[in-house]
This record gives structure tokens, sequence and C-alpha cells, in this order.
């Protein structure tokens, strides 16, 4: 009994230290990340920066949300290349990152396994994020341009976008990644979204900043490799 009652203490110990940690985290990169989410019907102006939501989610029919986070560095601090290539630098680092992530292993558990190889890292780093690429067996790239890539998504009735775009303020460049979801009003189609669960919401942002935050981390230490050769 004794040593049953240490092993229970150890891992509500490691599980307490774990929340404890995961919020310290959350908080940290909260002080570091510009971040606003809504509720509800979406704005008809989010139609000029996600091009890809169909004209009639933006009606009362819908029930929507919006979620963005973004964070700035300065234009000198990153690669001297393209804004393209900086972006798919920056694309194939976080999705390779998020493919090593809980939230990607559930996804893996649930996709076909014609697409389980999009999981992989060699197929993410082999990718430019061109129209109709497929990445961890969800994501489905709808448009793609030199300073902004919208993927599609659909699961259990939620259909939504992920967005990833850059582009200049001042001497700064501002990353940004978005999520929308949205889902019919009308009781009998009215589906719950993830992101209407707190903790699976906690998690996300979770994972959003931190993938925003250390990318851009990856980009500028990149410029360094690069200048120190």
């Amino acid at each position: 009994m004794p040593a049953l009652l240490s092993v229970s203490s150890f891992i509500l110990a490691a599980s307490l230290g774990t929340i404890a940690y995961l919020a310290l985290l959350h908080r940290c990169l909260k002080n570091r990340i510009d971040h606003e989410k809504r509720y509800g019907t979406l704005p008809s102006s989010d139609a000029t920066t996600i091009t890809t939501i169909p004209s009639e989610v933006y009606t009362s029919e819908y029930y929507a949300l919006h979620d963005r986070a973004s964070r700035r560095v300065p234009r000198q601090l990153l690669p001297h290349q393209k804004d393209a290539d900086i972006l798919t630098l920056f694309l194939r680092r976080n999705m390779t990152a998020f493919a090593n992530f809980p939230q990607a292993y559930m996804l893996w558990a649930i996709s076909p396994v014609e697409t389980r190889p999009t999981f992989h890292a060699s197929h993410i780093s082999s990718l430019d994020f061109n129209q109709g690429d497929l990445i961890c067996g969800i994501y489905r790239v709808l448009e793609r341009s030199a300073d902004k890539v919208e993927f599609g998504m659909m699961h259990k009735g939620v259909e939504g976008r992920l967005v990833f775009r850059l582009w200049d303020e001042d001497k700064d460049v501002v990353f940004a990644s978005e999520t929308a979801m949205w889902t019919r009003t009308d009781e009998t189609q009215r589906a719950t979204m993830p992101l209407e669960n707190p903790v699976l919401r906690f998690f996300h942002e979770l994972a959003a900043w931190w993938l925003l935050d250390s990318g851009v981390k990856y980009l500028v230490d990149l410029d360094g490799e690069t200048d120190s050769e």
C-alpha cells in the first residue's frame, strides 16, 4: 500500500507540475503575441484577408469564430529572400513541428491510411505549399500567394480555414496565424466547434502561439547562420 501511495503521489505531482508549466508557458507567450478572437457572425471585413470563405458564411445563418495571433520582427533580422521564400521556410518548419504535437497524433489516428504520409517530415519539407497540397491529413492548400497561404479544413460538420500571412509595417514584418471556423446556426445542423471547448481552446492557443513565436525565432536564427557563412 505505501508503494502504491508513493506512485499515486508521484503521478499527481507530475500532472500538477505539467499543468503549472503549461499555464506559465501560455502566460509568457501571451505577453509576446498580439491576439484577438471573435465569436458570432463573421464581419465582412474578414473577406479581404481570408478570401476563400464562402460569402454565405458572413450571414446570420452561420455561427463562426475567428482567432488571430500575430508577431512582428524587424525586416533586417530576417533572411534576405523574397517574402514567398520566407513564408515557405516558415511553413515547412512550423508544419513539421506541428506534426509532432498531440493534436497531430490524434489527426493521424483518424486519417485514412493513404493520407498518413502527409504527416511525414520528408513530405512537408518538400512542399512549396501550392494549391492542392495536403498537409497533416486535413489541411488542404486552397490559395497561395507570395505573402499568404490559406488552408481549408473540415471535420465532423465544422468547416474552417487556417491562414498564415505576412506583411510590412514600417520597418517590421508582421507574421500572422489565423483560424476561422463556422457551422450552421440551425439547431438541427448546429455542430460544436472544437474551439468552443475551453480546454481545446487553451491547447490551440498554446500550440498556435508557440509555433508563431518559435517560427519567427527560427527565421531570425537562420539569417544569423547565413550571415556567418
